[in-house]
């Protein structure tokens, strides 16, 4: 899941988020712009990613569909890909 704070780190430039490949991997989402997050008490615990995967896919990271998306450090497929390359 994607936090605010990781949302306004624009050092993240890749998300992974809905679809899997064959080999277990996750789809990536690339940062497409600049963040917006909110500073009123009403909204400030919202934000807006805009992202893009492939060519013609363009969506938004915000805080309803933030449970679908993860940063590449906390993707364990790719975790488990890196584990089994090494033993190979």
């Amino acid at each position: 899941m994607i936090t605010r704070q990781e949302a306004a780190d624009m050092s993240i430039i890749a998300f992974h988020g809905p679809g899997i490949y064959r080999d277990g991997t996750c789809h990536t989402w690339r940062r497409n712009g600049n963040t917006q997050l909110w500073k009123s008490d009403k909204r400030k615990d919202q934000f807006r990613v805009p992202v893009k995967y492939g060519m013609w896919q363009f969506g938004n990271i915000t805080p309803v569909n933030a449970i679908h998306f993860h940063t590449a450090e906390n993707c364990l497929t790719l975790k488990e890909m890196a584990a089994r390359n090494e033993s190979s």
